[in-house]
């Protein structure tokens, strides 16, 4: 799990010639594909669009699904990824608000009601609501709910 440490005992092993050991190519092509996964999950978590939350439950999957233990989320060389990882438990309420991404109404009056019961951290509180700033019917659709005190 701790990658800077696996990186470093990859490159000894190399130095050492035992690069073309088996558990050390299972451990880089491990390392490899973390690698590839934690770009990836870090930059969809950065951008936070909702067509790119496919791919970060996608590589959030990917990542877990890799045997290289918890501290895969403190790696520092990535520094989002703690905040994926913190991001994990609210995975089923953005899902269900993603289903319903394209019925503005539904969609607003879903958010609101996550947001006023605590369902998503107040980082994704402010993820999400940028969503509406994007598209101008879920802005409306919210504005209208605003304006009607329905919130």
């Amino acid at each position: 799990g701790n990658l800077p440490a696996l990186r470093s005992a990859l490159l000894r092993a190399e130095d050492m010639g035992l690069a073309r050991r088996v558990v050390v190519t299972e451990a880089a092509d491990q390392l490899e594909q973390a690698k590839k996964w934690m770009s990836i999950c870090e930059n969809a978590y950065r951008k936070f669009e909702v067509q790119q939350m496919p791919k970060f439950f996608r590589s959030v999957r990917a990542l877990e699904e890799l045997s290289l233990g918890p501290l895969i989320w403190k790696d520092p060389k990535y520094p989002l990824l703690r905040k994926v990882k913190a991001s994990i438990p609210y995975f089923n309420i953005l899902r269900s608000l993603l289903d319903i991404f394209d019925s503005p109404r539904q969609f607003s009056e879903a958010w609101l009601a996550a947001v006023e019961s605590n369902q998503l951290s107040d980082e994704l509180v402010v993820k999400t609501g940028t969503w509406f700033k994007s598209n101008e019917k879920l802005a409306m659709e919210l504005k209208e709910l605003v304006e009607q005190g329905d919130v």
